[in-house]
């Protein structure tokens, strides 16, 4: 497996990466206690009410002796000690708007980490929102929803691989059926078994697949049949659209599944739903920060997609740092603005602008043809605008209004495109 190999590459170039995050922060340097919000690296742009938190202790602090507190209400309780020395711990009930979280051990060392929640159905960073929006639950299974959130209750369903290589939908996870394959995760044998968790988050349904080893995901407890890492799918073409989708990158996908990786996707990181890089990488951090919160740390995330798919990896990487750890797109092409440039300048030039020589031969008509046709992706063009401007200067949901400035000055780290 091609792919495989990808990942292991990628996994060995973020090592580092991962092992200096996880190593003491400034505050224990300086003998205190030092807060981190593990669910989303940028504490500013959590959504959803929730965010797991580690409070990082010091060796002279005894981690029976520190108290945490979420805008001054007592959160220990939430709170368990962690091999390493750390606690872990998910804060809920936070407010829209700034939360401050505080550590400190018998009223000393202490530390402080303000959190800046937003709303489940986005905007985080993307803009205002688009309008009219048709809401597509119903596509997924969930209840019907009304515009503008479009927001349904979550839904969980389990699937299990037959030995014939066949999903199977199943009623009773807790039963393992007769002809249930089995699935190798860190070298251990397990049933096959799939949870497949279906919401709705940045107005958008998402959908996340993991093994299940019979108990609810906990982020304190992970999941015995899952390996700690994340595949984060996205879907291709590209399309403007005033509505939910009825399609995400796909996630009960056996190649990642059957060595435990956990898969997840959304409708909005579909280019052909709608054709924002921007809406996606808001989306994108949405669900996978919400997966963080249900499972608990990921060892890293790669994207995973072609064509349209490989614009928004490309895109998210470039812009927007620490939502992907690495990228393995397909059927390149670099955004969603030049790809069709290339072709239609090419018919201009070809077709009808460029003037005639008067001695020169013609071009054949095969050639006209040829340069006229448009790229062979999924990135289709249906009509004349319907494809978005790249990240630097995308629109957002709204199709005018771009990003907050002071956010994509912040977090943009390059206005270029990488293909």
């Amino acid at each position: 497996m091609w792919w495989l190999a990808a990942i292991s590459a990628i996994a060995f170039v973020l090592a580092p990466t991962a092992a200096k995050a996880a190593a003491p922060g400034s505050g224990l340097a300086l003998g205190r206690l030092a807060l981190v919000a593990v669910s989303n690296p940028r504490p500013e742009l959590v959504s959803g009410g929730e965010v797991l938190v580690r409070v990082d202790v010091p060796r002279h602090i005894n981690p029976a002796d520190v108290q945490i507190t979420s805008d001054g209400q007592d959160v220990t309780s939430s709170f368990q000690a962690q091999s390493d020395g750390s606690l872990l711990g998910l804060v809920t009930g936070l407010t829209i708007g700034r939360n401050r979280l505080v550590a400190s051990a018998n009223g000393r060392f202490a530390s402080s980490l303000d959190v800046i929640d937003h709303s489940i159905n986005g905007p985080v960073f993307s803009g205002k929102q688009q309008l009219p929006y048709v809401c597509q639950t119903t596509s997924f299974g969930l209840a019907a929803s009304s515009p503008p959130d479009c927001f349904a209750p979550t839904a969980v369903s389990y699937a299990y691989k037959n030995t014939s290589g066949t999903f199977v939908p199943l009623a009773d996870p807790t039963t393992i059926p007769a002809d249930a394959a089995t699935a190798t995760v860190n070298g251990q044998s397990v049933p096959y078994i799939v949870r497949i968790e279906t919401g709705v988050i940045d107005r958008a349904v998402y959908q996340i697949a993991a093994l299940f080893d019979g108990h609810a995901p906990s982020p304190l407890q992970p999941d015995t049949s899952w390996n700690g890492k994340l595949i984060y799918t996205f879907g291709g073409g590209c399309n403007s659209g005033y509505h939910q989708g009825t399609s995400t990158g796909g996630v009960l996908d056996d190649q990642f599944l059957s060595l435990g990786y956990a898969v997840a996707s959304s409708t909005l990181n579909v280019l052909d739903n709608n054709c924002s890089t921007i809406i996606s990488a808001e989306a994108a951090m949405m669900v996978k920060e919400h997966f963080i919160d249900a499972y608990g740390p990921v060892q890293f995330t790669i994207g995973w997609g072609g064509s349209g798919g490989a614009i928004q990896q490309y895109e998210i990487a470039d812009s927007y740092p620490g939502i992907l750890d690495g990228i393995i797109p397909g059927v390149s092409f670099p955004d969603p603005l030049t790809t069709p440039f290339r072709a239609t300048t090419t018919t201009r030039h070809v077709g009808h602008g460029m003037p005639r020589s008067r001695t020169g031969p013609r071009l054949p008509a095969a050639a006209t043809r040829r340069s006229s046709r448009p790229p062979s992706s999924g990135a289709r063009q249906t009509r004349p605008g319907s494809f978005a401007t790249p990240t630097s200067r995308s629109l957002s949901s709204s199709g005018s209004i771009p990003p907050p400035a002071s956010l994509t000055a912040r977090w943009t780290t390059s206005a270029c495109s990488t293909g």
